[in-house]
């Protein structure tokens, strides 16, 4: 193995707002994906103007610890980001501001439910790309680097969309050069043994929000990896020992708020900060101890402003 390359869920912190035309919001109503998709991107074929590189497109924690990756280790490390929006890119990757996830609940969404999700990956990867050059799906990716390691710190809903592109990869590198550092999933029923151990017992050990837990501990695991001996079994290792030394996660007590309490809440912050966004208003009404799940919070918080 001469090296590492890794693959991060892209974010949807943002530096600048979406073009016109580049909000999946703004596609025609969810029908076939094939159609969908095919009109979403000659919207992104169509885009000369107003690129910059996606390292400068993203923003927040998650995207300030991934950058730092490729320093942070002995080894080789490679950068690459999966974005619902342009499929497999690199943080040079000239690109259009846009608003695309594959998050089932967020307006912005590119697909309406998580079958769909890998054939709109599939149609990403069909697309020359940004660039016009390099590696456009999982497989491809392993394919350009056959000796190296594949590590990929992905969202739940991300995961999901990859999901026949990654056994792709892993039947052309084995699953020994294959891991998916996913927090709190428990099962990746077609590739079991490259999912590496992660949950957030180990968020006092890799510090920051749960949000970035995955490109934390995999932070974690670049830093600690020595020269030539990066492995699925030596990742297995490592979280194990980490997880085994470390205490259960305090239980919140928090008081669940109903649909109208949550709304009354979000009315309020906004009329404070019409700007204000979906996350640190949820970390405000958590420590204000009340209680309520993020999907249900990101849906109510879109229906308050009036998306």
């Amino acid at each position: 193995m001469t090296g590492v390359n890794v693959v991060v869920s892209c974010t949807k912190r943002k530096t600048r707002r979406p073009l016109a035309g580049l909000d999946a919001l703004d596609l025609p109503p969810f029908a076939g994906v094939e159609d969908r998709s095919r009109d979403w991107l000659a919207r992104l074929a169509g885009r000369r103007e107003g690129l910059l590189p996606a390292a400068e497109l993203y923003c927040g924690d998650h995207w300030k610890v991934a950058l730092q990756l490729t320093q942070c280790s002995a080894l080789p490390v490679r950068l690459w980001v999966c974005s619902a929006g342009y499929g497999l890119v690199t943080p040079s990757s000239p690109v259009a501001p846009y608003e695309a996830t594959f998050s089932s609940a967020a307006p912005s969404r590119v697909v309406n439910g998580a079958k769909q999700r890998p054939a709109w990956w599939s149609a990403l990867a069909g697309w020359a790309g940004p660039s016009g050059d390099g590696p456009r799906s999982l497989a491809a990716l392993a394919a350009s680097y056959p000796d190296d390691f594949l590590l990929l710190a992905l969202s739940k809903d991300y995961l999901a969309a990859l999901g026949l592109d990654l056994c792709d990869a892993a039947r052309i590198l084995g699953p020994s050069r294959v891991g998916v550092v996913c927090g709190g999933v428990r099962d990746l029923p077609a590739l079991p043994e490259c999912l590496l151990p992660c949950d957030a017992r180990l968020q006092p050990l890799v510090g920051g929000a749960l949000a970035s837990l995955n490109v934390r501990v995999t932070r974690h695991l670049l830093t600690s990896a020595s020269r030539g001996h990066f492995s699925n079994a030596s990742c297995r290792r490592a979280l194990s020992t980490w997880l085994a030394a470390a205490a259960p996660p305090p239980r919140p007590t928090r008081s669940r708020q109903d649909d109208g309490q949550v709304s009354a809440f979000l009315r309020s912050a906004l009329a404070e900060d019409p700007e204000a966004r979906a996350t640190p208003l949820l970390q405000r009404l958590r420590r204000q101890g009340k209680a309520c799940e993020h999907s249900r919070f990101t849906r109510l918080f879109h229906l308050a402003r009036g998306r």
